[in-house]
């Protein structure tokens, strides 16, 4: 029989194996969390070092979406999210044939609407020049007014590399980057902010490839 924590971790691993190429580190890391919390849980109601595949049903799952949102304070979203790694796993199982039943049959969730706030160009202005004391919230705030800036995602952002950036004919500094999730190539002009925020970092980590620093927020 497969162990469930096995499984679960190799996939991490092959996942670790592709970065940049299939995987992004943000999706790594909330498989990573999704395992951490599921053994947490687990280890609070079993007295049992590790879960076999096969014992993953619905009650187990069922209580893992209550211990997300009760003991981790996920929200509705944040908590499907994790789920849905979860139903990547056990769905290996039945593929492979480790397991004969989906442990997912009747069970759906439903992903709340979510009302964006937009902000005024002057409060993006007012959050770039706030100081802060803490320098993660202050990476975060870079990262958060890059994208502002750029008009690119987040995981576009946090992905980008030197390889990106381009400079025309008349001295001018544009990205160009294939889109992660839609393959679609942009090639966006790099203003006063952006570009100071890329030489604010430009040296802040010697031993990575990514341009920006990204700080993860995942509950």
């Amino acid at each position: 029989f497969k162990s469930f924590y096995k499984v679960f971790q190799e996939e991490i691993d092959r996942m670790d194996s592709l970065v940049g190429k299939d995987f992004n580190k943000i999706t790594i890391s909330r498989y990573k969390l999704c395992l951490k919390y599921f053994k947490e849980m687990f280890a609070q109601t079993d007295n049992a070092p590790d879960v076999l595949l096969q014992s993953i049903n619905g009650n187990l799952i069922l209580r893992f979406e209550a211990f997300l949102k009760v003991n981790k304070g996920c929200c509705q979203n944040t908590a499907i999210r994790y789920m849905k790694c979860l139903k990547k796993i056990t769905n290996m199982g039945i593929a492979n044939g480790w397991i004969t039943r989906n442990p997912f049959f009747g069970i759906t969730f439903r992903e709340e609407k979510v009302k964006v706030a937009t902000l005024t160009f002057d409060e993006i202005l007012s959050m770039y020049h706030k100081e802060f004391t803490i320098p993660r919230l202050e990476r975060v705030r870079d990262v958060y007014v890059f994208c502002c800036f750029t008009g690119l995602a987040f995981i576009d952002v946090s992905t980008l590399k030197e390889e990106h950036i381009v400079t025309d004919e008349f001295g001018n500094k544009w990205i160009d980057k294939d889109r992660i999730k839609t393959g679609v190539n942009s090639i966006v002009p790099l203003t006063e902010i952006p570009l100071a925020i890329l030489e604010k970092y430009k040296n802040a980590n010697p031993n990575s490839e990514f341009l920006l620093p990204v700080d993860l927020n995942q509950k």
